[in-house]
């Protein structure tokens, strides 16, 4: 029925129950004076086994071959291990024994290969009276300690000396039945102690601080029987840091720096801070010449400032522009509006020549232009005429490191109608001396007027200068209507913005004689009677008549 504990206070063997399963534990009740021979023998998964101290005698072979068996803490007044007891229990390394131990038979350890410490309660010389049989070997290479006590610390706390600000820790480790542990410390060389926050394993680890030098440092153990014990205390002793004046570290192009401390009581200790940086230009750089900057590294440490400075030269570096945005083509009416090609680039130090030709098939001229070395080429809406249809024009863009071509943008033309005569100019037919003109009257875009003349309906037409000669009216003063005009012809050529142009009708001017004129007319007199007097009346004309009346 498995059952461990009888009645009689004596444990009973298992034999090899246990073979399979999960590692369990085993407790034995306090009373159970021994336990009998192969009690637990091949419990391969039996990991621990807590026996009282009421135990004094454990049978042969009672846990050989429990592989999974850790350390073992053997009771209070023990007198006797067996043969075989722990035999080829691979996986103990740490066993307790008591100083009531007179005796362990042969093969009790043989075959614990990991058995590293024996803790034993009495003296060397106690040790050295003990009876150990043969075939035990582990339990003789095993390290000895003598005078322990369960539970026990297997590792003390050691003095630390740090710096400020250091990591520091603090390790022990110890043999008993589940362990907790406590961390204390005082700042009075162990008058009081007071407890570490969450101090509750193996190790603390903490900041140092300047006020923690002399400080104590122990922790308490305390098993699962209540049991305690104290390490030993640790002196912590923190000094100060004598720093050295720092190592600077620059990037290569100066815009980071790093300044690196070194203390001079611990080379190992140090500590690198960023700078700030600033930057000043000592002499400006040209493309001839080199320049001149100084940049100027600071930090603060440890209340100090400290400074580095370096000049170096630097040279402008210069790219090839890039153009971003090409001049786009325009199509536009004749004398519309005005015209332009932009061009947009990146880079510096940017110069502009503009370039043109007449067709896409053309060979390209240098624009000689006022706004042709600008980013701009502008035509005012004169100069955009029906002449310049097609024409094509780029941008060259450049610096010292170079140039590039815009793409071309082609400049389209739309025609306009030729203008259209609505009203021609009409022949005249006026006396001599009678002023007169002829009018024209066109539909069409940005008009001009030009009229011309000849003295005969066979003659050769001649631009005419005068001052009305670009209007729609040509006007004759009554100064210039003579006799010798009669017969002349005008007509008038009209333009548009597109250069389209039309000519008007011929108009004739027939100029006719005009009657007498009187210049002086008769005056009245008053005479006496009897006195001859007359009338006297001045006029001019052709062929004159005269009738008094």
């Amino acid at each position: 029925s498995n059952t461990l504990i009888n009645f009689n206070g004596t444990a009973t063997p298992w034999g090899a129950a246990s073979k399979g399963g999960k590692p369990f534990t085993v407790e034995l009740s306090d009373g159970i004076t021994s336990i009998s021979d192969k009690a637990f023998y091949y419990c391969l998964n039996l990991d621990e086994v807590i026996i009282p101290d009421s135990v004094s005698s454990i049978g042969q072979a009672a846990f050989q071959n429990c592989t999974k068996l850790g350390d073992i803490i053997l009771p209070e007044g023990l007198e006797v291990i067996k043969g075989y007891t722990f035999a080829s229990n691979s996986s103990m390394k740490s066993v307790y024994i008591p100083s009531s131990l007179q005796s362990v038979a042969a093969y009790a350890f043989n075959g614990c290969g990991s058995l590293a410490n024996v803790y034993y309660e009495g003296t060397e010389n106690q040790w050295d009276e003990i009876q150990i049989a043969n075939y035990n070997e582990p339990l003789l290479r095993a390290a000895r300690t003598y005078g322990v006590s369960i539970p026990y610390i297997t590792l003390q706390t050691e003095d630390l000396t740090v710096h400020i600000h250091d990591t520091t820790r603090f390790d022990t480790d110890s043999f008993g039945r589940d362990i907790t542990y406590q961390w204390e410390y005082s700042e009075n060389d162990g008058q009081t102690w007071i407890v570490w926050p969450n101090g509750n394993s193996t190790s603390i680890e903490f900041e140092s601080e300047e006020r923690m030098n002399h400080w104590l440092f122990r922790v308490m153990i305390e098993d699962a029987s209540g049991n305690t014990a104290f390490s030993d205390s640790a002196l912590l002793t923190v000094i100060g840091h004598d720093w050295n004046e720092p190592v600077w570290i620059w990037t290569e192009d100066y815009s980071e720096a790093q300044a690196k401390f070194v203390c001079a009581n611990d080379e190992t200790h140090t500590e690198i801070v960023d700078a700030f940086i600033t930057e000043e230009v000592i002499e400006e750089a040209t493309y001839d010449k080199d320049g001149l900057k100084r940049y100027t590294a600071s930090v603060f440490f440890e209340g100090e400032e400290y400074v580095d400075i370096k000049e170096v030269s630097y040279a402008v570096e210069l790219s090839v522009p890039v153009i971003t945005e090409h001049p786009s083509s325009v199509t536009v009416k004749a004398g519309e509006s005005d015209v332009a090609f932009t061009v947009v680039a990146q880079g510096e130090e940017l110069q502009y020549q503009w370039y043109f030709r007449t067709s896409s098939a053309g060979t390209w001229a240098k624009s000689t232009a006022s706004f042709a070395t600008t980013d701009t080429y502008s035509l005012p809406a004169s100069s955009v005429t029906k002449g310049r249809n097609g024409y094509q024009y780029y941008c060259e863009v450049s610096n010292p490191a170079g140039s590039v071509n815009s793409e071309p943008a082609t400049l389209t033309i739309i025609a306009e109608e030729k203008p259209v005569i609505t009203t021609q100019p009409q022949s005249q037919t006026v006396s001599a001396g009678t002023a007169t003109s002829f009018k024209v009257v066109a539909t069409g875009t940005n008009l001009k007027y030009q009229w011309y003349y000849r003295t005969s309906s066979t003659g050769t037409w001649a631009k005419s200068t005068a001052a009305c000669a670009t209007t729609d009216t040509y006007t004759l003063t009554a100064s210039q209507v003579t006799k010798a005009r009669s017969g002349y012809q005008y007509r008038c050529v009209i333009t548009d913005g597109s250069g389209n142009s039309v000519t008007s009708n011929t108009a004739t001017l027939t100029v006719t004689s005009s009657g007498p004129t009187i210049t002086t007319q008769p005056k009245s007199q008053t005479v006496s009677a009897g006195t001859a007097t007359s009338f006297k009346v001045v006029a001019t004309g052709t062929n004159l008549k005269y009738q008094w009346y």
